[in-house]
């Protein structure tokens, strides 16, 4: 507003050059015209790179400073009893320096000081010509810092309440953002809490009654066994709800007691391993405890060990005191034969000790010894 008013106010220091011939150095009208054009570029240029007025001393100063000096030269080109009517096209511009004040100083003592020098400088212009016209001149300077008081306070009141406004508009635009994020995820872990519910009800316990029916073939319940778990298992991992170690282990036992199976389980678990690992030394063990259930005798038997402390290393064996068979013997493809490269492939490693009449040992470790890696 401020640098829009400056601008415009140079205007009317075009209208003393029509009366041309009546000036005594026209001249010096031409100058201040062109001075003032230039002074009001200054400060729309300093506006425009600051973004704003308040508390700038330097444009105040500069500006009253300038609007001295245009009173002082202007009035000289005029002839000494004309001086009033040529100040009268200044006078507008020379007003805008109140309403400067009043934006960038406010009711500061500095300002009532800087206006007091705009009244004397004003006086001093008119010399000899000061006529009853002055008293409203005067007027004008104080008339034009109280309306820049009041139109500077209306304005950074109405920016203060724009600001408080916006913030609450984007506090508010968070709050829905966030309670929309909120409606989604709780949608969704609804969804997740059904399927687990479904999944865990009803597929896996239908693998789980398979498992135990006697009258299904062995393979075919070891099929349905390995069903509920991986059916379990997908619902840990999208759940988010994995069991510790130690209750998988037990888990494993317990379902291998269900097939009749007396396993006696002796476990130290102090930590938990990583969950590839976890997976795969379980899966080992499950087939060492279906390998002692199938050929160690009538009355299969183990004793299902397993030790993690903070050390980090693992130790997993089942121990039978069944037939036993000849270790050379197991073919590489299948049965126990495969486990361990399966072992292997995540750092462990895998022994089996048996003999004939002599039960049957498997022990794994993760991660191996150096010298067997």
């Amino acid at each position: 507003m401020a640098a829009f008013v400056r601008v415009f106010m140079v205007v009317f220091l075009v209208i003393p050059l029509f009366g041309w011939h009546k000036l005594v150095h026209p001249w010096l009208a031409v100058l201040a015209l062109l001075a003032a054009a230039a002074e009001a570029a200054y400060v729309a240029r300093r506006l425009r790179a600051t973004k704003r007025i308040k508390d700038d001393v330097r444009l105040a100063v500069v500006d009253v400073a300038f609007c001295i000096i245009l009173m002082a030269v202007g009035s000289q080109a005029a002839a000494p009893h004309d001086r009033n009517v040529i100040m009268t096209e200044v006078i507008p511009f020379s007003l805008i320096a109140s309403l400067i004040l009043a934006f960038a100083i406010g009711l500061r003592v500095r300002s009532l000081l800087a206006i007091l020098v705009l009244w004397g400088s004003w006086c001093l212009a008119l010399l000899p010509d000061a006529g009853l016209k002055l008293g409203s001149d005067l007027l004008g300077f104080v008339m034009w810092f109280v309306v820049g008081l009041y139109v500077a306070t209306q304005l950074r009141s109405m920016a203060a309440e724009t600001a408080k406004a916006t913030a609450a508009a984007r506090e508010a635009e968070a709050k829905t953002a966030k309670a929309t994020a909120a409606a989604r995820e709780a949608k969704a872990k609804l969804e997740r809490e059904r399927l687990f519910r479904d999944v865990h009800n009803d597929v896996a316990g239908i693998f789980d009654l398979l498992a135990v029916d006697m009258r299904l073939p062995e393979d075919a319940r070891d099929l349905a066994a390995s069903g509920g778990r991986a059916a379990r298992n997908m619902l840990r991992d999208v759940h988010g709800d994995r069991p510790a170690f130690h209750d998988r282990l037990m888990e494993l036992t317990s379902r291998y007691r269900l097939r009749g199976m007396l396993v006696h389980p002796r476990f130290h678990i102090d930590d938990e391993p990583p969950d590839d690992v976890a997976d795969v030394v379980l899966g080992a063990a499950a087939a060492a405890l279906a390998n002692t259930r199938r050929h160690s005798g009538p009355a299969p038997e183990a004793t299902f060990f397993a030790a993690f402390d903070s050390d980090g290393v693992l130790i997993v064996s089942v121990i039978d005191e069944g037939t036993g068979f000849d270790v050379d013997s197991v073919r590489t493809g299948g049965g126990l034969g495969r486990l361990p490269q399966a072992v292997r492939d995540i750092g462990g490693s895998w022994e089996i000790r048996s003999a004939p009449g002599e039960g049957t040992q498997v022990h794994i470790t993760w991660p191996a010894e150096e010298e067997e890696r």
